[in-house]
């Protein structure tokens, strides 16, 4: 996906994909790769309560979904 950046003149999109690559990586990576596990089945498979009330994991879950609200509404504006 394209992103703006702003430049003397106005806005450029780009659309290098390294550059693109690169700014997810130091953005939305992390938070992406840490709300992927299904901690709550892992809890029950393992038989482990603390696993299965994890809050802080609920929290990061939390923080995906207003990434994708943000997105969203981005995707409203670009229409």
């Amino acid at each position: 996906t394209m992103y703006p950046k702003e430049t003397g003149s106005g806005f450029v999109m780009i659309d290098d994909r390294r550059r693109i690559a690169k700014r997810y990586l130091k953005s939305w990576f992390f938070l992406d790769f840490v709300s992927l596990p299904p901690f709550d089945l892992l809890g029950v498979l393992w038989n482990n309560q603390a696993l299965q009330r994890a809050k802080a994991f609920k929290v990061v879950r939390l923080l995906r979904l207003l990434k994708l609200a943000r997105l969203a509404r981005s995707v409203r504006v670009v229409r």
